[in-house]
């Protein structure tokens, strides 16, 4: 498939594209799709909420004339047993970090390390290490903000570490991750800030343990691309992501729910162009689904 950038073309495409009559882009239908999003569930890369999305927007291109595939790639995972950080009178659950490293179900013990910010040559050797991220808007592990001082850690010896997502919600934040191999030497988990505060006033060295058990593999998902050729030399291609860690009601739904619409109208519009339409999972992976089909040979 050939792609370019329209540029000349935007002018008489826009110009052929009026809103239809009955109002394809209306905030019904958007209020309708984005419902219908968030009560999937979960949207972890493979599992049951996701794949039912991709199944439902594959759905929603065929009925309007779009010639559908997929492009299958794997995905890892994680099911939580048991995650949690205990340490003198303070106890917390833990999110853990993917891809994730488990500990053994006794967990790992070790004297509790905090430090508001990371110093080169910091004694860790042997301790669990809380690690005060600055605030800030986190979204992933990848960057040298977060790689830095936990690989730093763990070749200093720490045993594990936790991170502290300071940011504007005051959660813990699934950071995302490299989705082809464990980004990290041991095991690390996110604490949100106020259920940290507890082991911030612990006096230093108090023996700390922390457990992340539970099910890891890799499960199949796909990317989904719906065609609507109608012989222009140019291609319009609309992409969303549609996965995430968690309900991603704010941070997928709104994209999958305009995509939904704009393949409506798109496809009911005098376009001077074809219709491309892509949906990506794999997202919270650094984008693997992207990934992945590029390398496709279907691609």
């Amino acid at each position: 498939m050939q792609l370019s950038v329209l540029g000349a073309a935007a002018a008489p495409m826009a110009a052929a594209a009026e809103t239809p009559a009955d109002d394809a882009l209306g905030l019904a239908r958007g209020a309708e799709a984005l419902n219908r999003y968030v009560q999937a569930g979960g949207k972890a890369s493979g599992g049951p909420g996701e794949l039912a999305v991709g199944a439902w927007m594959a759905d929603h291109l065929k009925a309007l004339g779009f010639e559908t595939r997929t492009q299958p790639f794997t995905a890892p995972y994680f099911n939580t047993s048991e995650a949690t950080l205990a340490a003198g009178a303070a106890s917390a659950r833990v999110l853990p970090q993917a891809i994730v490293v488990t500990t053994s179900s006794d967990g790992v013990a070790g004297p509790l390390a905090v430090r508001t910010i990371w110093t080169a040559g910091a004694d860790v050797a042997g301790s669990i290490v809380i690690l005060q991220l600055p605030h800030g808007r986190w979204s992933t592990a990848a960057g040298p903000a977060v790689g830095a001082p936990v690989r730093a850690a763990f070749q200093g010896g720490a045993l594990a570490v936790l991170l502290v997502t300071n940011g504007p919600t005051g959660r813990a934040l699934a950071l995302n991750a490299d989705g082809r191999k464990p980004m990290f030497a041991g095991p690390v988990a996110i604490l949100a800030p106020d259920t940290a505060t507890p082991f911030f006033q612990l006096p230093p060295g108090t023996p700390a343990r922390l457990k992340i058990v539970g099910t890891a593999g890799q499960r199949e998902t796909h990317n989904l691309v719906g065609r609507l050729d109608r012989g222009h030399p140019q291609w319009l291609v609309v992409s969303t992501p549609r996965s995430g860690w968690f309900v991603c009601a704010g941070e997928r739904g709104g994209g999958v729910a305009v995509w939904m619409m704009l393949a409506t109208w798109a496809s009911r519009a005098k376009l001077p162009v074809n219709l491309a339409f892509v949906s990506t999972s794999g997202h919270e992976y650094e984008n693997l689904g992207a990934v992945s089909g590029a390398n496709s040979r279907e691609g």
